[in-house]
């Protein structure tokens, strides 16, 4: 699902006495490793140089071989509210905020999860046209309030769930047009171009003065 993986630059928890067993592990001719999207895919394929025998499979992701019931034919269209998902610096915070004050009228509906801190709440709460919500397994009560989904991502995102989801349901969104997201966003007219990617996919920090427009 992400690059928590012993090869490349982004692993955010990987600790270097596990490398050796996880990279043996990978390698083995039996395993096979899927992959939730093409970027995803060419990274693997990329830093393990070819050791690791990885497949392209969409729908390999949290819980989707659980047997857990699937999305529907119900469309949801009674929805109102402009909605962000996992608030927070990586996902593109500032980008929602600034769209918040510059859209007073329009409603905003804003999920926190383990990547929201309370920091990231207060900034949100200064607006009122912002509601902050907890994250819930009931994602259809989301998605019903839902007239479009933001995710305007600052990071090499390997694919995205949410996007999926939220199209199966019939949900417009408008993302980022980089890495995982242009393949997880189905609609070429609403991804946006050219948004530099300034946040760390190992750190998790925000970078300065970074001139480079796209990941890879």
């Amino acid at each position: 699902h992400d690059y928590n993986l012993p090869y490349g630059p982004w692993g955010m928890e990987v600790e270097a006495s596990t490398l050796p067993l996880h990279r043996g592990l990978l390698e083995e001719p039996q395993v096979s490793m899927f992959c939730t999207s093409r970027h995803h895919l060419d990274f693997v394929r990329r830093f393990s140089e070819g050791r690791v025998r990885a497949e392209l499979c969409y729908c390999a992701d949290y819980g989707y071989f659980d047997g857990t019931e699937t999305p529907g034919g119900e469309a949801f269209v009674d929805g109102s509210c402009v909605t962000f998902i996992s608030p927070c610096p990586a996902k593109g915070l500032p980008i929602v905020l600034r769209l918040a004050a510059m859209l007073p009228a329009a409603r905003f509906l804003c999920v926190s999860t383990s990547w929201t801190k309370t920091l990231h709440e207060v900034q949100l709460r200064a607006h009122p046209n912002i509601e902050v919500v907890p994250g819930t397994d009931d994602i259809d009560s989301l998605y019903r309030r839902t007239a479009v989904l933001l995710m305007p991502s600052l990071w090499a995102e390997s694919f995205g769930l949410v996007a999926v989801e939220a199209q199966l349901r019939g949900l417009p969104v408008v993302s980022t047009d980089a890495c995982g997201l242009s393949e997880a966003n189905f609609l070429p007219e609403l991804r946006v171009p050219d948004v530099p990617l300034v946040h760390d996919s190992r750190t998790r920090e925000m970078l300065r003065g970074v001139t480079g427009r796209r990941g890879h």
